[in-house]
């Protein structure tokens, strides 16, 4: 019998950082962006709010025809069981490789996938049965050894779903039985095995490519519906459908896929409307909401669970003071930001968690702190900054417009945030460093363990929930509860964060992010797969 855990079936999991990750048309992350789960949602501002692209007929036809994909960039590598694969790396391996469960962004919903049935035997071991029929794409039966033989090196490469997986005390219990342990519980522990990493490959595929340097280029024969056939390049990689795929009910309309690479987001678009392309990877939302009412293409818009949030350094000068903190999330007005950054498209939030996540709890009234500006300064005088202050607002270059509207809206209650654009790596390493007054991040769904809170827990906070860092004992205990595997406990330990963070003004939320792609428009089919990444071996020709 199954077991499948509340919060788990869900899917819809805990926020984990990506700083600095923008909204529509752009890419790229300290930690990689998650599902997108979020559903329609209303916009205060612009009443309906994206939501999930409608579900597409399914498709039942076989052509020989190729779907041209123009992605944002070429990869510098294939071997997706390595934790430098890049978003078009492993939008690619999405392709090619299978995993033993899949994810499902439409609904956040985990199903099998080569493995038919699983459950989670105790807090530490989890049991999966490989499906009769799940082979390779050279027909090679799919074993538990090679489960072990792929989750094995994701752990030696530090691959990030594997960071909770014990191989070492992980058996094959027979050639379709594979017993996965796990250093400890981690709530939500089936979105380890839906990560775009957690591809199965066997050893003899892997050696027969020459190994992992091998496979940078050539990828070892996978089990997914598209089989890898070439890479030139600078100019494309092609993958070809699988015809021994072991799911009957999938049919893949295009016989061959070819990945061509166009950094430009409005040369992708135009690839689109010259018929030089198919799909477009990653538009921007200016270019979706222009191609509104067009003949040859459309863009495609996905609501996600990533939220834009001002954290704030809790050990700087003027953020250290809580009324400071609280003034700031009364004079930041969210409809202005979510104009600008999703044309109005997107939903207010209060931040750090949407909606859609298992603990969300509604903190404020309406979701979101008051608009205020006049008692945003009343607090500021309270805190002896009736003058206000100047400090710095550090920013990559594809946040530029979120940090101009919070730049303005502190300037009308008297403080001076001076905008500093900094390229990703410095960006980065600053951010780690606690060097900064405040800055725009945006957290998305990861999974609920311990490591993985992130913001929750007190030796990374200030990675992620500005510089606030609280190692009392009583934060570790709301912790520990937030990690039980019991769902009682569980709860009241998110409602006690929540009312921590919330309370104490460590943040404030802005809106949700639209990632937007391109689509030619006599086609659907177009999904996201787990950590939002374009899934489009299910594109088709509209019924």
């Amino acid at each position: 019998m199954r077991k499948t855990l509340k919060r788990a079936a869900a899917g819809l999991l805990a926020a984990a950082m990506a700083a600095g990750l923008a909204a529509c048309g752009t890419s790229g992350s300290s930690t990689p962006a998650s599902e997108s789960t979020a559903g329609a949602a209303t916009s205060e501002a612009a009443g309906e709010a994206i939501g999930q692209a409608a579900p597409a007929t399914a498709n039942t036809t076989a052509s020989e025809e190729e779907l041209v994909v123009a992605m944002t960039g070429e990869p510098t590598s294939m071997f997706f069981l390595d934790s430098t694969s890049v978003e078009t790396a492993l939008i690619v391996s999405n392709a090619i490789s299978g995993r033993l469960l899949e994810f499902d962004a439409s609904t956040g919903e985990v199903t099998p996938s080569l493995a038919d049935t699983y459950e989670l035997v105790d807090d530490t071991h989890v049991r999966f049965h490989i499906r009769d029929g799940a082979c390779y794409s050279d027909g090679t039966p799919v074993t538990a050894q090679d489960v072990l033989f792929s989750f094995g090196l994701a752990k030696e490469n530090a691959v990030s779903f594997a960071n909770y997986l014990d191989i070492e005390n992980s058996t094959a219990d027979d050639d379709q039985t594979v017993t996965i342990a796990l250093t400890e519980y981690v709530p939500g522990w089936e979105q380890l095995f839906v990560n775009p990493s957690a591809g199965i490959i066997s050893e003899a595929g892997l050696e027969a490519v020459g190994g992992a340097d091998g496979a940078a280029r050539t990828p070892p024969v996978g089990c997914g519906r598209y089989v890898f056939k070439e890479w030139v390049s600078g100019q494309y990689i092609i993958v070809e459908r699988n015809e021994n795929y072991w799911d009957d009910s999938y049919t893949g309309y295009y016989k061959t896929i070819r990945f061509t690479f166009i950094p430009d987001a409005a040369s992708r678009v135009l690839a689109l409307q010259s018929g030089d392309a198919d799909v477009a990877m990653r538009i921007a939302m200016s270019d979706y909401m222009a191609l509104q009412g067009n003949a040859e293409a459309k863009g495609v818009p996905f609501a996600t669970d990533r939220v834009f949030s001002l954290m704030f350094n809790t050990q700087s000068e003027y953020f250290s003071n809580e009324k400071v903190r609280e003034a700031v999330a009364h004079a930041i007005d969210p409809q202005a930001v979510n104009a600008l950054n999703n044309m109005g498209q997107g939903q207010v939030m209060q931040g750090w968690l949407t909606p859609t996540h298992p603990y969300y709890k509604e903190y404020y009234e309406g979701g979101h702190p008051t608009y205020d500006p006049e008692l945003a300064k009343s607090l500021l005088a309270e805190a002896g900054y009736a003058d206000g202050f100047s400090c710095t607002l550090p920013v990559q270059a594809a946040n530029q417009q979120i940090a101009t509207v919070i730049q303005e809206s502190l300037r009308q209650v008297g403080i001076d945030l001076q905008i500093e654009t900094m390229e990703q790596s410095a960006y980065v390493t600053a951010m780690r460093g606690g060097e900064y007054d405040c800055y725009v991040g945006a957290t998305t769904a990861g999974t609920l363990s311990t490591d993985n809170f992130n913001q929750l827990d007190p030796a990374k906070i200030g990675v992620t929930v500005g510089g606030f860092r609280d190692d009392r004992p009583e934060v570790t205990a709301m912790i520990e509860k937030a990690s039980s595997s019991d769902e009682a406990t569980a709860q009241e330990g998110w409602d006690e964060i929540i009312d921590l963070v919330y309370g104490q003004y460590y943040l404030v939320g802005l809106c949700n992010a639209i990632d937007c792609y391109g689509m030619r428009a006599d086609l659907e089919g177009l999904k996201l797969g787990k950590m939002n990444y374009m899934d489009v071996s299910y594109v088709h020709p509209a019924a």
